[in-house]
């Protein structure tokens, strides 16, 4: 590990849950992490319960009681709420949800908090843990989010494969695949290369998987299509949201949000390229909605999605 970057691996726990917040956030084996076969098998279709984190906060029962009734089964968690393992496989198993995958950890943190964590993920019975931010040293110094993503440097992506590598040993020997997810801005270009491919090709290719955020990506202005051809043996599940019309391409300025099929993503295109790789999860995910509309904004994209694939 680089001298420099050690200090950073301190940040305390309220400083980590602090930076979690501010994100949007196997099938040889059967086990996560295995190599990704062309397949014609249907994604199975799940939520990133960050899109109702106020309705979480507000009645986290009541909230995974509408998700059961609109016949979603996979979780992606963005955070416990507070909640021992027990607690939450008692909750789940009674509305009969499938926590299979979960943002929660971070660069930032130290071995030593991500082995805690991936062990609770791993009791719990999730298969996938997921890092949705790159190391930031701006960030790290206490920084704003905002200039953060645009001060993230070639050093950062390059320490970030580092962590994630280790990140994946830990999660490894749990029985776990480590993923990185990205936003738009790790679209940045350093020396020609977009800072999401420096990170990657320094990573381990079966430590450190991809979640690939189909919106993130199209904000940035790239076509998800080719990162999903491009990376397709490397990418278990994806994020599925959209973008209003008219559309411009930002990596730092996130555009406003509208169900999937009503915006600015060919989603037939998006859903046959997930079949053809073997993708395992679509999660969908519609940000920063107010806490009467979150679970509207859910029944919406889900209604979509699925005349998607039917029309497949």
């Amino acid at each position: 590990m680089h001298s420099k970057h050690k200090a950073y691996l301190s940040v305390d726990r309220r400083r980590f849950m602090m930076l979690l917040a501010a994100t949007s956030s196997a099938v040889l084996t059967g086990l996560p992490g295995a190599p990704v076969q062309a397949s014609t098998a249907r994604p199975k279709t799940g939520v990133q319960l960050y899109m109702l984190r106020n309705s979480m906060a507000a009645d986290f029962e009541g909230t995974l009681d509408a998700v059961a009734a609109l016949g979603i089964r996979n979780l992606e968690f963005a955070g416990f709420y507070d909640r021992s393992v027990k607690q939450m496989k008692a909750t789940l198993s009674a509305r009969e949800l499938n926590p299979v995958s979960a943002h929660c950890l971070t660069a930032f943190m130290p071995d030593s908090e991500a082995a805690r964590i991936i062990d609770y993920c791993a009791e719990l019975g999730i298969d996938y843990v997921v890092a949705a931010i790159p190391f930031m040293k701006v960030l790290a110094e206490g920084g704003e989010w905002d200039n953060a993503m645009r001060k993230t440097t070639r050093d950062d992506f390059l320490f970030s494969a580092e962590r994630f590598n280790r990140f994946g040993e830990i999660a490894k020997a749990a029985g776990l695949q480590f993923c990185y997810h990205n936003h738009a801005f790790d679209f940045n270009r350093f020396e020609g290369k977009h800072g999401l491919d420096i990170l990657l090709h320094s990573a381990d290719k079966h430590l450190v998987k991809l979640q690939l955020d189909i919106g993130n990506t199209t904000m940035a202005g790239i076509d998800p299509l080719a990162y999903l051809e491009k990376y397709g043996d490397r990418i278990p599940s994806v994020h599925m949201k959209d973008w209003q019309k008219p559309f411009t391409p930002s990596l730092y300025d996130m555009p406003p949000p509208t169900p999937l099929g009503t915006g600015v993503t060919d989603w037939s295109r998006v859903y046959a390229r997930l079949k053809k790789i073997g993708a395992e999860y679509m999660f969908i995910e519609h940000e920063n909605m107010p806490i009467d509309k979150e679970l509207g904004a859910l029944t919406d994209n889900l209604r979509n999605l699925e005349m998607v694939i039917e029309k497949a």
